[in-house]
């Protein structure tokens, strides 16, 4: 029996005790190293046969090293889940992820910034802009959120949202909708895509009374090949014969503007803020700035410098003949609500000829 049987219990490091009638066979098991909590009993019914097995610390050794394998592929599989979820984990807190979230739930909102007539005092207009409150990282910059969104191709989709923010406030606030227009920024990826051109066309067709009242700015930044170029050009005599007018944004700080300007002919000029900054500290600023005004009279180009924050830069302006302005001096970007409040005390303050209010938010 002991021939048939311990070499099984041996190679297992496995202790036992036998008991034949009144005959005990023990293995030769060290009393330190048995576990006495795992005991396991054996009797026969037929014969006068007993046997208890008990497990040693050699036996749970010999258990690992025998399953080692089997272990081994377990604590893989148990890795891999645990790399998937976190890595899921951290998609979902990631910059990315929250964008194309925020996108297709409409997380992110819609904000305009009033241009004022220098001369009348008027409101005449407004830029659409978009703000993006990141769950973890608070309020995002549209410098960091835009480009990413071009990055991630979901830039389409901010811009139909912006158009149809922006349809909704037209029909609830006729009065602007017939003195005043705003502009939306469009991408460079997008003036050479002829899905944006159909796109706008079904726009036209569904609300045929906004197309007046939208300014679509191209940034002077857009760097196109040639090809490109030649599509982009297409592209946009196709939106100007639709109704839509085209202006062309930051002029002034680099050369594509002055490329762009000399193949079509664009509606309105946008002279970027870091020139309007600049008034005061740089003597050169000034010529430069009429050049670029003469230029925009030269091609019958309305104009409109952005950045203006003080009175001082205002009469500058006014003094080298522009006529709109658009800036912190006034009003910051502010929710569409506010903004039709805004454009009710602007015409109650020229009914009374009262100074045009500035906007505190």
């Amino acid at each position: 029996f002991l021939e048939l049987v311990s070499p099984n219990f041996e190679s297992r490091q496995y202790g036992y005790d036998i008991q034949i009638l009144n005959s005990v066979i023990q293995s030769n098991t060290d009393e330190a190293k048995i576990d006495t909590s795992n005991r396991f009993h054996f009797q026969s019914k037929l014969y006068p046969f007993t046997i208890s097995i008990f497990l040693t610390f050699d036996s749970y050794q010999h258990q690992y090293v025998s399953n080692l394998g089997e272990t081994a592929l377990i604590a893989l599989v148990l890795s891999l889940l645990y790399v998937i979820i976190r890595y899921q984990t951290l998609a979902r807190l990631s910059i990315e992820y929250s964008l194309l979230t925020a996108i297709k739930e409409e997380q992110i909102e819609l904000y305009l910034q009033p241009i004022v007539d220098i001369h009348s005092r008027k409101l005449v207009g407004s830029e659409a802009l978009v703000r993006w409150n990141h769950p973890v990282q608070g309020n995002m910059s549209p410098e960091q959120f835009i480009p990413l969104a071009e990055k991630l191709g979901a830039i389409d989709r901010i811009t139909k949202y912006m158009f149809k923010e922006i349809s909704r406030f037209l029909k609830r606030n006729p009065d602007y909708l017939n003195e005043s227009y705003i502009s939306i920024n469009i991408s460079r990826y997008q003036i050479v895509q002829p899905e944006f051109v159909q796109f706008l066309e079904r726009y036209k067709r569904r609300y045929p009374n906004y197309v007046g009242r939208i300014l679509l700015e191209l940034t002077e930044n857009v760097e196109l090949c040639s090809e490109q170029l030649d599509i982009a050009l297409v592209n946009l005599k196709a939106i100007q014969e639709l109704g839509f007018a085209i202006a062309i944004d930051d002029f002034g700080t680099g050369y594509s503007g002055l490329n762009l300007v000399r193949m079509i002919k664009f509606d309105v000029v946008k002279i970027d803020q870091v020139f309007i900054k600049s008034l005061h500290t740089e003597s050169n600023i000034k010529p430069v700035l009429k050049s670029m005004i003469q230029l925009a009279d030269d091609l019958d180009m309305k104009i409109i410098a952005e950045g203006v924050e003080t009175e001082a830069q205002i009469e500058q302006l006014e003094m080298l003949g522009v006529k709109y302005i658009q800036g912190f001096y006034y009003a910051k970007p502010i929710k569409p609500d506010e903004l039709a409040t805004f454009h009710r005390m602007t015409n109650e303050a020229l009914t009374l000829s009262e100074p045009i209010p500035r906007w505190k938010s």
